[in-house]
């Protein structure tokens, strides 16, 4: 019978030829997956033989992978900011470079957020278990996202974390929705801000993640639109001397700036990611 060994050799194999660049590590995650393990243990049982029907669990998810879903989508979770998030196809999956709003807003005094297009809750549910772990009273957090499902899994991962007692959940449009009670210390988003043409947009993206968190307004429009509209939202609910927090694309700075600026931010910047591309509007009411 094969062992782990050789099935993580011949799977990085057969996926370096699909052209997948990260071959050895998605392997190594499918397979322990696949068996019930954690990552170490592939490691720790390299000589394990596999059975006919690990085997053919181990081949459901390289079927998978193969078709370009992702890793994560498959695995059901994805690391972000210090913990695990549950992520399925109804929320885009945490990107390492979204974590810049996370520490902006850590950073940031307060006790009250809410994190509009939360999806899986990352943004919003990381900033909350930081500060309540930093002895913070009182901090709570409410999330806003069109989509029920979303929203059901933003909900498990409140729970997975510890802190729905802290959560408020609101589903609804985040450019036009009106909360009983604002005056947020923290107003985090990640909205749409992808131009339905952009052709740098990855093949598996458009295949897999949600269309309605990934693109904003008709071909052409630069993807602004829905920044434009949630920040009027985030005007109405900052709380004076607060802080709010988006991410945008790269080349939507300027435009960013002056949207924000219209609707009333007197202290608008830009900030850039790791890879010196435009990454976060930083705004404060005054």
């Amino acid at each position: 019978m094969p062992t782990v060994r050789d099935i993580v050799r011949k799977t990085t194999d057969f996926f370096t030829e699909k052209g997948i660049g990260s071959a050895r590590l998605d392997s190594e995650l499918l397979i322990a997956s696949a068996l019930g393990w954690e990552r170490l243990q592939v490691f720790l049982k390299f000589d394990y033989p596999l059975t006919e029907d690990e085997l053919e669990k181990c081949r459901e998810l390289v079927r998978r992978r193969t078709k370009g879903e992702p890793v994560a989508y498959i695995l059901g979770e994805k690391g972000f900011y210090n913990h695990t998030f549950k992520v399925g196809p109804a929320v885009l999956i945490p990107r390492p470079e979204t974590e810049m709003l996370v520490d902006a807003a850590v950073a940031h005094e307060g006790r009250r957020i809410v994190d509009l297009g939360c999806g899986s809750g990352c943004i919003g549910l990381s900033i909350l278990r930081e500060w309540a772990d930093a002895g913070r009273e009182n901090v709570s957090l409410d999330l806003v996202d069109l989509s029920e499902d979303a929203m059901a899994i933003a909900r498990e991962n409140a729970e997975r974390l510890g802190v729905i007692d802290r959560c408020a959940f609101h589903v609804g449009d985040a450019g036009e929705i009106q909360l009983e009670q604002s005056a947020f210390d923290v107003v985090v988003a990640n909205p749409p801000y992808i131009d339905p043409t952009d052709p740098k947009v990855e093949p598996a993206v458009k295949a897999f993640e949600p269309s309605s968190a990934l693109f904003a307004g008709g071909p052409g429009d630069g993807g602004i639109l829905e920044i434009v509209r949630w920040a009027k939202t985030a005007k109405a609910l900052v709380a004076p001397g607060g802080l709010v927090l988006f991410e945008i694309g790269d080349g939507q700075g300027e435009a960013s700036i002056s949207t924000f600026k219209e609707v009333g931010f007197s202290n608008v910047k830009l900030a850039r990611d790791l890879s010196d591309r435009e990454r976060m509007i930083v705004a404060r009411p005054q």
